[in-house]
């Protein structure tokens, strides 16, 4: 099955300034791709690249096998996009707002109520605009990207500016919407702990260059997991779990700080490492587990951190 986004040394240059340097992204279809960095990465010139927007200074862009250049207008009609602030028309309805653009794609009359439902504005869909907070405006302007059923939605910074009720509305209709409209969509934000919750996969974005693409899962798994314990017998402690196959590091007088990514099976589970301590007499005050987020490692990407190669891909 070809890839829902397939670039190979995708570039874009504004007279000196390289803004897009030689990517190469591989989005499979039917995921929810979180295209991450830092405001001024190249990410919105990236999703301008795609939709054919902006003309490539170098590479190739291919949308479900088309190449987006030679087959622009069949590519084009396999996409649907948000790109930064949507605008509507405020005197009109969200339901007459939502018909401009059916008519111009030649959808059928049912998309309108389709989409509104979809992104749960029925209720409001003939209300005008104006009076709309930015959480519907955006979720508005998602459903004009659903019009004519797209296989693929580009959605650029989504929950920017939202309050906290508008970014939970938002973040649930994406995580929603691969599995009810059957869409690949491609998400972009400076804001990784927000996309975390929603992506299957990720692409790391710094300065131009994609640094680093990979399912979430794949991410997570080559990860250092740290047990962070509170005991009232650290050296004894620090013994018993180099026995059960961690290493582990004082941090305080009663603290301890435990790599777990090399310790296998039973070890790994907390209520086996509570168990074993309590056996020897050990107390434990406390014991978490904590994982890196998204944002520790693109930090530790961005700082030159190695990753192992399973199953992802780094690009230096």
């Amino acid at each position: 099955m070809n890839p829902a986004i397939k670039t190979l040394g995708l570039r874009c240059s504004f007279g000196k300034q390289v803004a897009v340097d030689g990517i190469e992204l591989a989005v499979p279809p039917g995921s929810v791709y979180g295209f991450l960095g830092p405001n001024g990465a190249g990410k919105t010139t990236t999703i301008r690249l795609l939709l054919g927007l902006l003309k490539p200074t170098a590479g190739s862009v291919r949308i479900f096998g088309l190449d987006a250049q030679s087959r622009r207008a069949e590519a084009a009609r396999l996409m649907g996009a948000l790109v930064e602030t949507p605008c509507h028309y405020d005197h009109l309805t969200a339901r007459e707002n939502l018909a401009i653009t059916r008519r111009l794609l030649g959808a059928a009359k049912s998309d309108v109520d389709r989409v509104l439902e979809t992104v749960d504005l029925a209720a409001d869909a003939d209300r005008r605009v104006g009076g709309f907070s930015l959480g519907m405006r955006q979720r508005l302007g998602i459903a004009r990207a659903l019009i004519g059923r797209p296989r693929l939605l580009l959605l650029d910074e989504p929950t920017n500016g939202l309050d906290p009720h508008g970014v939970l509305d938002v973040r649930r209709l994406i995580a929603s919407l691969a599995e009810r409209e059957g869409v690949t969509l491609f998400v972009s934000s400076h804001v990784l702990a927000e996309v975390e919750q929603t992506a299957t996969h990720v692409g790391l974005m710094h300065k131009g260059k994609l640094l680093l693409q990979s399912s979430v899962a794949a991410l997570r798994s080559i990860q250092t997991k740290t047990v962070r314990l509170k005991v009232d017998r650290t050296d004894e402690a620090i013994g018993l779990l180099g026995a059960m196959g961690f290493g582990s590091a004082r941090h305080g007088q009663h603290s301890l700080q435990v790599d777990a990514s090399c310790a296998e099976g039973a070890a790994r589970d907390l209520a086996a490492i509570n168990v074993k301590l309590v056996e020897r007499g050990i107390k434990v005050f406390g014991l978490e587990v904590s994982e890196p987020s998204l944002e520790d490692i693109f930090l530790g990407t961005i700082a030159g951190v190695p990753v192992p190669d399973r199953s992802m891909s780094l690009v230096s």
